[in-house]
């Protein structure tokens, strides 16, 4: 079965980026810079359903994005499912 965005996130996203595993949102919100890390893996409800190389993968983007939180005064990184 192939990756398929959830519609919720195709409406109220504009898709910065693709990497690998991940494809980069940003809400279509001019208030907040809210960025979202979506796995383009099929069937996938929770990070733990990644393979072991896919969540090591992940945790680095989700790292290099912690590190970049000064840039926009981030006081949070949200880590949810789809």
């Amino acid at each position: 079965m192939t990756f398929t965005l959830h519609p919720r996130l195709e409406q109220d996203c504009i898709t910065i980026g693709r990497f690998e595993l991940c494809r980069l949102l940003m809400m279509n919100d001019s208030q907040y810079p809210w960025f979202i890390l979506v796995p383009e893996r099929a069937n996938l409800q929770e990070i733990y359903q990644l393979s072991k190389a896919d969540r090591e993968y992940y945790k680095r983007y989700i790292k290099l994005n912690a590190e970049k939180t000064w840039y926009f005064a981030m006081q949070k990184i949200l880590i949810c499912k789809q």
